[in-house]
C-alpha cells in the first residue's frame, strides 16, 4: 500500500504526496470529510478456534472511501480500526488518531457505525 506524506511546505496543507511503489512522489488532492462518516462492519466468529474477525466498508459523505479486508478483533475494534485507517489516509490531521467523541463533538462530523455478524464469505474484500 502506498505511504501518504503530508506536504509540509504550507501552514495548512491542501495536498498530500503519495509515495509510489517505485519510490516516486505523486501529489494528490487531500481527502476531506464534509459531513459524515459511516462505518459498515461485518463480523465473523470462528467456532473452531474461538476467534472473532471483522472487515469494514467505510463511507465518507455518502460515497465509498475504501474497504478493509479481514482482521482479527471483536466488539468495537472494527470502528476503531476504520478510524485509524481514515487518519492514515489523510482524512484527519495531526499525529494522534482522533477518538469517536472527538470526531463527533469537536470536529462536528456525523459518525455512524453498524456491525452485523455473518458467515466468513460475507466479509468485505480489501480494496480501493
Amino acid at each position: 500500500m502506498p505511504r501518504l506524506v503530508v506536504n509540509a511546505t504550507t501552514d495548512e496543507p491542501k495536498h498530500i504526496r503519495k509515495l509510489t511503489e517505485r519510490g516516486q512522489m505523486e501529489t494528490m488532492e487531500k481527502p476531506k470529510i464534509e459531513h459524515s462518516v459511516f462505518i459498515e462492519g461485518r463480523l465473523w466468529f470462528d467456532k473452531t478456534y474461538g476467534n472473532t474477525y471483522f472487515s469494514n466498508r467505510v463511507w465518507v459523505d455518502g460515497k465509498i472511501a475504501f474497504n478493509m479486508g479481514m482482521e482479527y478483533g471483536y466488539e468495537e475494534q472494527y470502528a476503531h480500526r476504520a478510524i485509524k485507517e481514515l487518519h492514515k489516509r489523510g482524512y484527519f490531521e495531526g499525529e494522534k488518531t482522533p477518538s469517536v467523541w472527538e470526531i463527533r463533538d469537536e470536529m462536528g462530523i456525523d459518525l455512524y457505525k453498524v456491525a452485523t455478524y455473518g458467515k466468513k464469505s460475507d466479509l468485505f474484500k480489501e480494496g480501493n
